[in-house]
């Protein structure tokens, strides 16, 4: 993982848009008498492309996250992201600040869902589609397009089911005997 340095921060919050973006898992662990917050992101990078972003909060002096019942869950709202008195701050709710107005100490805590440590890990998560099953994807993509191009719904429907049905076998067979389906 790499660690996001003070002088990073601005190029790190302009490479990825996180508002829309989803938290699909947040995980607090207690090791050696440190808390570490461990949270995976869905969010779009700057050319709009989805990616998974990890993210790791290390040495938590402070957190809250708190969910009420007309919020949704799971939604990123606002990023926000701040080195404030040596600790890494971050929020996944909207402060309510105006634009370009720097977030201090008490909006974090204001929050909802913030939490403030020693320093910050983050990650691309890759994909993990086998190059079996991009070429299988690729393959079906071109099929589609011809078929849209010749406008047979009907056909297009039976090989999107037909599609679907590989997809789940192939999900099948990777969960019961991981990556070594097909060997060498």
């Amino acid at each position: 993982m790499n660690r996001l340095n003070p002088s990073e921060l601005q190029l790190f919050l302009r490479k990825y848009r996180f508002p829309g973006g989803r938290l699909k898992r947040l995980q607090f662990r207690y090791h050696r008498g440190e808390v570490t917050l461990l949270a995976l992101l869905a969010v779009r990078n700057a050319a709009g492309d989805p990616v998974k972003l990890k993210l790791r909060l290390l040495g938590i002096d402070e957190h809250r996250f708190q969910k009420r019942p007309s919020v949704p869950t799971g939604k990123i709202a606002e990023f926000r992201l701040s080195y404030l008195l040596g600790k890494v701050f971050l929020t996944f709710d909207s402060l309510g600040l105006p634009p370009g107005e720097m977030p201090g100490i008490h909006d974090y805590r204001a929050s909802e869902m913030f939490a403030a440590g020693s320093g910050l890990l983050w990650e691309e998560v890759k994909s993990k589609l086998l190059p079996f099953m991009k070429k299988y994807l690729s393959v079906y993509n071109d099929l589609l397009e011809d078929l849209e191009s010749k406008n047979y719904e009907s056909e297009m429907r039976d090989d999107y089911h037909d599609y679907r049905e590989g997809e789940a076998h192939l999900n099948w067979l990777l969960s019961e005997y991981g990556e070594d389906i097909f060997p060498d």
